[in-house]
């Protein structure tokens, strides 16, 4: 029964404007789940609204996912259904190669021009095979310019990536592959 393995957890929902609260899970399934919330914790969030979570039984496990659905339950209480993107995202920063100047050392001396666009700050959302999704960047709307290509730094590797398919666009998210 999915909503008795689901109501065993009590996630904790992490909001941009609210440090955390916990949220009672109602039921599960194939894409996410659907949790039991108080009218008062409601008036943050919308359809479309995204929201990291944890689980108490697997507090080493941040999710990530996206509000599909907020109905009426009763006087007190909404339902929200909580499509999950991600078990794990990862916090990136990249760099907009149109800002980027190789001084030679790319590692040690590769410098900057001074613009509030040559920094990205993205979520990298690898394939999850727990939820069929591909690897994909959630990338902030306000930033998000087709075209652009940045450069990817991870250990002693430097590559330049450019964004694929958007997959979902928000008024303050894109999702692209």
């Amino acid at each position: 029964d999915k909503s008795k393995s689901a109501s065993k957890h009590a996630p904790i929902v992490l909001f941009p404007e609210i440090s955390s609260e916990r949220w009672t899970l109602s039921d599960q399934s194939e894409k996410g789940f659907g949790a039991n919330v108080l009218y008062d914790s409601i008036s943050s969030v919308s359809i479309g609204t995204l929201v990291a979570f944890v689980c108490d039984d697997q507090r080493d496990i941040l999710m990530l996912g996206v509000i599909r659905s907020i109905k009426d339950m009763d006087i007190r209480h909404f339902h929200v259904g909580i499509e999950v993107f991600s078990h794990k995202p990862i916090y990136m920063e990249l760099v907009n190669t149109a800002f980027w100047k190789d001084t030679g050392d790319v590692y040690k001396d590769a410098t900057l021009l001074v613009s509030p666009f040559a920094i990205l700050q993205t979520l990298y959302l690898r394939p999850d095979a727990a939820f069929g999704t591909r690897a994909s960047l959630v990338v902030p709307s306000i930033k998000y310019e087709p075209k652009d290509s940045f450069t990817l730094k991870i250990g002693n590797d430097v590559r330049t990536v450019q964004y694929g398919d958007i997959i979902e666009q928000k008024n303050d998210w894109v999702r692209v592959y």
